[in-house]
């Protein structure tokens, strides 16, 4: 089944809000746009567009950690850790090696 941004948007929702998060709809789109490198301008101006499986997995993934109780920037971070080694959140806390030590980052 083909799948555009809007319905994959809608799934993870919809995963999200079923284990009680609150913000589920934020937490979908945010996920989304990480995944896609889109901005949410960029994303809600594509939201018709057809996605390919390997981009859908790999927002199953990110939905599946963030259903098992991983915050969501740890979702987001692992991501972001394999596809950019030199992402922006190693540049905006350099120290996050010592909140994960502490527990405060997994």
């Amino acid at each position: 089944m083909a799948f555009t941004y809007h319905d994959l948007k809608f799934h993870a929702r919809n995963a999200l809000k079923a284990v009680g998060l609150e913000n589920a709809g934020l937490e979908a789109r945010e996920i989304l746009c990480v995944a896609s490198g889109k901005t949410k301008e960029e994303l809600l101006r594509d939201q018709d567009l057809y996605v390919n499986d390997d981009f859908i997995k790999r927002v199953g993934d990110m939905v599946d950690r963030r259903r098992e109780g991983e915050p969501a920037l740890g979702a987001v971070s692992r991501f972001l850790d394999a596809a950019f080694p030199d992402h922006f959140l190693h540049a905006r806390y350099p120290n996050m090696g010592i909140l994960s030590e502490i527990g405060w980052y997994d």
